[in-house]
């Protein structure tokens, strides 16, 4: 091999491996997967790009939780509701703000 074809073959390897760690299939059917994901500080499109590495195309993202701080599934995209006392105070301790 060439060694610019190795380079390619050790990033790939990289790529999938930390996509490998952060991944995991929850199902699949008719050409398509359904994945969960955790990352703790995201980039712009970064789901979308260490999917597009390894030639996956994304076709929905949903996010559940931000933090230790789970998601409302019944409201609908655009909608919101207050934080409750202690969803506040989870986040201060997350975020070693004062209150």
């Amino acid at each position: 091999m060439q060694p610019e074809a190795d380079f390619q073959l050790l990033f790939l390897a990289g790529v999938l491996q930390e996509f490998l760690r952060l991944f995991r299939l929850l199902g699949q059917g008719e050409g398509r997967a359904r994945l969960s994901v955790v990352i703790h500080e995201g980039k712009n499109r970064q789901i979308r790009r260490m999917c597009g590495q390894c030639g996956l195309t994304v076709v929905r993202l949903k996010r559940i939780r931000e933090g230790g701080l789970a998601l409302d599934r019944t409201l609908r995209p655009g909608q919101w509701r207050p934080l409750t006392e202690t969803e506040q105070k989870q986040l201060v301790r997350e975020t070693f703000l004062q209150e």
